[in-house]
């Protein structure tokens, strides 16, 4: 079995490290409050999960839509339609 320097792994763990950042590149939130005020961020905070939102790519492009929660009244109708 071949042994590799301890610093060339170093050296090879920290490129790919590096190589990789632009893949994690952070998603943006588009959400609204509870007066339907618009916001972007960098999370939800969780009293406008509820309300739905939209993750955009480093672009600005939707690349994912959270719909929503369904009211009580909504669940109902559905369970009754169903």
């Amino acid at each position: 079995m071949r042994k590799f320097p301890a610093q060339l792994i170093t050296w090879t763990l920290a490129l790919s490290a590096l190589l990789s950042l632009p893949a994690m590149a952070a998603n943006i939130y588009r959400y609204y409050d509870n007066q339907g005020n618009l916001f972007h961020g960098s999370q939800v905070p969780p009293e406008f999960v509820k309300n739905g939102y939209e993750v955009l790519n480093e672009k600005g492009q939707v690349i994912q839509t959270v719909a929503r929660a369904l009211t009580e009244e909504e669940r109902e109708a559905q369970a009754l339609a169903q």
